[in-house]
């Protein structure tokens, strides 16, 4: 069973308040009104996934004075039980939705460290990449994955790799990925 997709309202104040003000920064310009549409969307899509990690994980529904607004999922992951299409959105099962408003309420809360015990194939370690991923991109700072060996956290980098490479070009634009120091090619910061 899953459960039902987030949907929020923008307020009439600040859907016009972002839009005058991409208005207002193409004037002058060859901005075609399609792009000014297209800027306007990115803004609120980018505005609720740095508020709210379920909305990065599973997308959403944004209702504006202009229209609603889709987001289908931004994130995807590599189920390695499925040899024909591997490359899917992670399962929006209860659980997981559950968890991750606990997750979102304890990291913002003052508790820099959280522990789950788990047990297998709950695809609780793509949650962690994602939730890293989507803390590493929204809110800069030093967050490290730890696994019970060093070869367990170089797949956990690889799978935080995947989800960067599979989120929708727009986004990756605005985060661009810059390479290691140590030239392993892993992603540090945005």
């Amino acid at each position: 069973m899953e459960t039902p997709e987030i949907e929020f309202t923008l307020s009439e104040e600040l859907s016009d308040k972002w839009f005058k003000e991409i208005y207002e920064a193409s004037k002058g310009t060859s901005v075609s009104d399609d792009d000014m549409m297209v800027s306007y969307y990115n803004r609120v899509m980018v505005a609720y996934m740095s508020n709210y990690l379920e909305f990065f994980i599973w997308g959403g529904v944004v209702h504006t004075p202009y229209g609603s607004l889709k987001l289908p999922a931004p994130v995807k992951t590599n189920d390695e039980h499925d040899a024909l299409n591997p490359i899917k959105p992670l399962p929006r099962q209860p659980y997981m939705v559950t968890y991750a408003r606990l997750w979102q309420q304890l990291v913002f809360g003052g508790y820099p460290m959280t522990v789950t015990e788990k047990s297998r194939q709950m695809k609780m370690s793509w949650f962690y990449c994602i939730a890293y991923q989507w803390l590493t991109m929204f809110y800069p700072g030093r967050y490290f994955i730890m696994s019970k060996k060093e070869k367990d956290s170089h797949e956990q980098v690889k799978r935080s790799a995947l989800v960067y490479y599979h989120l929708q070009p727009w986004i990756k634009d605005m985060f661009p990925m810059k390479q290691s120091r140590d030239g392993s090619g892993y992603m540090t910061s945005y």
